[in-house]
């Protein structure tokens, strides 16, 4: 299907169904992050999301799919869908832990291996994070330091989203999305990782966001450390 104009020119092509599924999943997660929705949060119908976002039911039902697959969002089945829990599991976590053993992870190579993609990230984010941006990422780090148990944890994730949508890259954020929710916090957790307190993590997160305000790239590596909760840059995530 095509649309064009009376005279047959300027034809539009219609918009491939997987690019369609795929700009469907993304806008659910703006949904998420911009609503400030946490772990088990219910979403919208799928009825409803089909109606607000112009597209099928059965487009917001692979789109949904892909965000379960990624451990972004739960569907009970004749309860609705729900955001997940932080590191919930899922097909592809399961796949990538078999070939991957944690258990001989070391901090030097859990650090070095957060440096090397957040450095990235962080990047971009001094490049194209507007003070909106930041300012949103302030407010969740307060509200982490309020909370204590799941919900603490449930800010911490939308910290990590909310971070890695600024770079304004949708293929990095999905990317990086699950490299949280499996590598980072599954590592983190790792027999060989230095453990960090709450009380830490939080400060890591604030002293983070203050350093992407200088807008000076040289600060990244200093700003990781902090970010995973040790001067040396032990732990965290």
């Amino acid at each position: 299907m095509s649309l064009s104009g009376s005279n047959g020119n300027n034809r539009l092509s219609s918009l491939p169904r997987e690019r369609l599924i795929d700009r469907a999943a993304n806008a659910i997660k703006d949904y998420i992050i911009a609503n400030g929705l946490r772990a088990n949060d219910r979403l919208p119908s799928e009825g409803d999301l089909a109606q607000r976002l112009s597209v099928s039911r059965n487009v917001v039902r692979q789109a949904l799919s892909s965000l379960e697959a990624i451990g972004i969002v739960r569907t009970e089945h004749g309860r609705g869908t729900f955001v997940a829990e932080f590191g919930a599991a899922t097909n592809v976590l399961q796949h990538l832990a078999f070939w991957l053993d944690i258990d001989r992870l070391d901090q030097r190579s859990y650090f070095e291996t957060r440096l090397a993609f957040e450095s990235g990230v962080l990047s971009l984010v001094m490049e194209r994070a507007t003070d909106a941006d930041l300012d949103r990422l302030d407010a969740i780090v307060d509200a982490m330091e309020t909370e204590v148990g799941d919900a603490y944890w449930s800010h911490h994730d939308a910290f990590h989203l909310a971070l890695l949508e600024t770079t304004g890259n949708q293929f990095l954020a999905s990317l990086g999305i699950i490299l949280y929710r499996f590598f980072w916090g599954l590592a983190s957790q790792a027999p060989n990782v230095r453990q960090v307190h709450t009380h830490d993590l939080s400060h890591g997160h604030r002293t983070l966001v203050d350093g992407l305000r200088k807008r000076d790239p040289s600060l990244i590596p200093k700003l990781i450390a902090a970010h995973l909760g040790h001067a040396g840059g032990e732990g965290g995530c």
